[in-house]
């Protein structure tokens, strides 16, 4: 008869066999998981590597793209803007003279006069203003100037600063004294800064802006836009200039070409801190006095390329 210390005995060579199988078995799967692990992540190491070598190759790549840009891009807007007057307006605390002057400077190289220049400050794009900007506008209006009846300051102030910067077809625009009264009285409210020594009317303007605003996006881009409407309907060739990241989420430069009355009557560009970028600026100049407004830069709904066009002709020499 089989007793019970038998059964005690056989139980724990079972329980024994089979932690052994599960250590065996363990090791030897553990092995191979482990080979094999070691063997994803030298491979993962290598992909790394590889990658790395591709993005420095790519940015080197840019980097020499852009010396070449560079140098060609006179030679590219030589003569588009012979004869031609033209206002930067830069929107926005955030844009810095590192991405206005050289647009300044691109323009100037095709032949454009500046001017003048003016920086609205974040003020002129916050509600908080709006009551006295309105207040402002409709109180002693220069001699010829008639703003929309309305109480949306975009409109309304944007009118007034396009009765005093664009020169209509034909004509000389408002006189320095009304203009010098007009934005000393804006600047008296902090919204805008005059970076010339003075202004002169011209019929383009390139309204310069960067990144994203950093709060109450719709209402800071309408009064951008809204400017940017008001001196196309008085006339002026505008064409708003910006960098990658005002084309994205919640920039100026994606609202205006989100907003298909903006969208086409007035030209964006979004790689204007590039050298090809700028000489975008000027073409999309040169297209919108034919009446052609466009998007351009390298955002994925952009064109390239502005079109280009045919050199002005040199100006008679006076007599």
């Amino acid at each position: 008869m089989i007793d019970f210390k038998y059964h005690v005995v056989s139980l724990i060579s079972v329980f024994l066999a089979i932690a052994l199988g599960i250590i065996i078995g363990t090791t030897a799967l553990n092995g191979g998981i482990v080979t094999n692990l070691r063997s994803n992540v030298s491979s993962l190491t290598d992909d790394k590597r590889d990658l790395e070598n591709r993005v420095t190759a790519l940015n080197q790549a840019i980097e020499n793209n852009s010396e070449f840009d560079a140098e060609v891009a006179p030679t590219l807007v030589k003569g588009a803007l012979n004869g031609q007057d033209f206002i930067v307006v830069t929107a926005g605390d955030n844009v810095t003279a590192e991405l206005r002057d050289p647009i300044i400077t691109m323009l100037q190289d095709a032949g454009g006069t500046n001017t003048g220049a003016i920086s609205l400050t974040n003020s002129y794009t916050d509600p908080a203003h709006a009551d006295e900007m309105l207040n402002y506008a409709s109180s002693d209006l220069p001699a010829g100037v008639t703003l929309p009846e309305s109480n949306d300051e975009g409109a309304v102030v944007g009118a007034l600063l396009a009765s005093m910067l664009v020169a209509p077809a034909g004509g000389t625009g408002q006189p320095s004294t009304a203009i010098t009264t007009v934005l000393s009285g804006l600047g008296s409210l902090g919204v805008l800064k005059v970076d010339s020594t003075d202004i002169t009317p011209a019929p383009n303007v390139v309204i310069v802006v960067s990144g994203q605003p950093a709060d109450q996006a719709d209402e800071r881009n309408h009064m951008v836009l809204s400017l940017a409407t008001a001196l196309d309907k008085a006339g002026a060739n505008v064409v708003i200039a910006g960098d990658t990241a005002s084309a994205t989420g919640e920039g100026v430069v994606a609202a205006a070409r989100e907003d298909a009355a903006v969208a086409t009557s007035i030209s964006t560009v979004d790689n204007a801190d590039r050298a090809s970028g700028r000489v975008n600026v000027v073409w999309a100049l040169r297209a919108e006095a034919t009446g052609s407004s466009g998007a351009y830069g390298s955002a994925e709904e952009a064109d390239p390329i502005a079109p280009s066009p045919s050199p002005l002709p040199e100006p008679a020499p006076a007599n």
